[in-house]
């Protein structure tokens, strides 16, 4: 009987690591919306971490009291970097590489101890505003568990996208276009791109991903 069980399993294994060899390793993640406002208005929401991104994000600490945020480098732009910990979501460190108000931004991150890989919101003009495009891609290579894993994972990503996009789009609509100073009449905007200053570590106080 023991040895029934034993060959049951051996058989389990390789069919597993069978199908997993022929799963895909490369993973694309596309979600996209149309926000009524200009690329550069829409730029200085997802240029700047602390004051615009952490407005719209899905990562917060309404929906994770444990997430705390620290901000490095300058305001806005490249070189910007949001680095944060959470005993529930895990750990990262995403950091603006390419930044453009009429393009969009590219950014890197790492989360929780994984390679880095590259995520873009690209930025297309249209008569009725802007349609922005959030994408990340990324390889598992031959770890046959993660190409499991990237299977339920990319419906994950497909819903934190659709929820980011849906409340950047809500953000930028009702919100005023920020000065050139970076302030609005609320004084709540994020800073036009181009602006940068001192690194500003700071804790968020929460706000609000095919």
């Amino acid at each position: 009987m023991l040895k029934k069980l034993f060959i049951i399993l051996f058989v389990l294994i390789v069919l597993i690591a069978g199908v997993g060899v022929f799963l895909p390793s490369a993973v694309h993640v596309e979600r996209s919306t149309v926000i009524a406002a200009p690329p550069e208005e829409v730029h200085a929401y997802i240029a700047n971490f602390k004051d615009g991104w952490s407005k719209w994000s899905p990562l917060n600490t309404r929906a994770d009291e444990t997430l705390t945020y620290v901000y490095e480098g300058p305001d806005s732009g490249v070189g910007a970097v949001q680095a944060w910990t959470s005993e529930k979501s895990g750990n990262g460190r995403l950091e603006i590489v390419k930044s453009d108000p009429q393009s969009g931004v590219e950014y890197e991150i790492t989360y929780s101890g994984t390679e880095k890989h590259r995520v873009v919101m690209t930025l297309d003009r249209l008569e009725s505003g802007t349609k922005v495009t959030w994408t990340t891609d990324y390889d598992v290579g031959w770890n046959i568990p993660y190409r499991y894993m990237s299977l339920m994972l990319k419906d994950v990503m497909n819903d934190y996208y659709d929820a980011g996009l849906a409340q950047l789009k809500n953000t930028v609509e009702q919100d005023d276009a920020p000065t050139d100073g970076g302030e609005s009449a609320s004084d709540t905007k994020p800073a036009t791109s181009g602006e940068s200053g001192e690194p500003k570590p700071a804790v968020d106080a929460g706000s609000k991903t095919k």
